[in-house]
């Protein structure tokens, strides 16, 4: 079953008494109500001791979460020597995949009184809190993201469990912007055949990245800015390896 999505926040749309939490900067997946764990992407990690205490006949969602919190170091629990890093993982859960037509609220609810009698220190409820309005949700997402958050998600309390991107599940995050100069082209595929798919860029620090995001009139090669064009980019942050996580174009450099 596919897993609910988030789309961006929208600030022209009114979030009044919606539920908010951290957004959590872990590996996505689901219990499969068997005493297994699967990722987003269908994969089933390998027997492990937390998948053995999670309660059977129930699918929980939520995401794993190492507790030195770096991301790709959560690449290890997909590997069959996981034993040790096992006991350092954390099940962050915020709700349960179901097909029937129980609204968020009363999901949450359920899940509270299952992580309660469950009392397991490796199995936490992510908890949710109404916001009053977009601005007091706006807010909350600056605190998180000054404290060295990711940002905020937002849950429609009347929404069903839906196996899509959806716009009753919302994200804030952090964006940050800086400049890179444009090295070469890459050739788009699918739509994008006969055009460019992205842009190589280079760092400061001499990295390269794909860079995309731009409009459909600068993927043609005859508008696209020249190589050694200074661009400005947004990104969300940077990967242990120094690399811009989901850069996306902004803007051609104007000092």
């Amino acid at each position: 079953m596919e897993l609910t999505l988030a789309q961006p926040f929208n600030a022209k749309k009114d979030y009044s008494g919606w539920y908010s939490s951290q957004k959590l900067d872990g590996y996505r997946c689901t219990s499969d109500g068997q005493g297994g764990l699967i990722s987003r992407n269908g994969i089933k990690f390998p027997d492990s001791p937390l998948a053995r205490v999670l309660p059977y006949g129930i699918c929980l969602d939520g995401e794993l979460l190492l507790e030195d919190s770096i991301f790709e170091s959560h690449a290890a629990l997909r590997r069959k020597t996981v034993d040790k890093c096992w006991n350092s993982v954390i099940f962050n859960v915020f709700d349960i995949v179901t097909t029937d037509a129980t609204i968020y609220e009363h999901r949450y609810n359920h899940l509270k009184s299952i992580i309660l009698a469950l009392d397991h220190p490796q199995v936490r409820l992510v908890e949710q809190v109404k916001v009053k309005n977009n601005s007091e949700a706006q807010e909350w997402a600056k605190a998180v993201i000054a404290q060295g958050g990711e940002g905020l998600m937002l849950r429609n309390p009347l929404m069903l469990y839906e196996s899509k991107r959806t716009s009753n599940l919302v994200k804030i995050k952090a964006m940050m912007d800086t400049e890179a100069i444009l090295q070469g082209y890459e050739a788009g595929k699918g739509k994008y055949v006969g055009k460019i798919g992205s842009y190589i860029m280079q760092m400061p620090t001499g990295k390269k990245f794909k860079l995309s995001g731009m409009s459909d009139e600068l993927r043609e090669y005859s508008n696209a800015p020249e190589v050694g064009t200074v661009i400005t980019y947004n990104y969300n942050e940077l990967t242990t390896h120094g690399l811009p996580r989901f850069p996306r174009f902004s803007r051609i450099y104007s000092p």
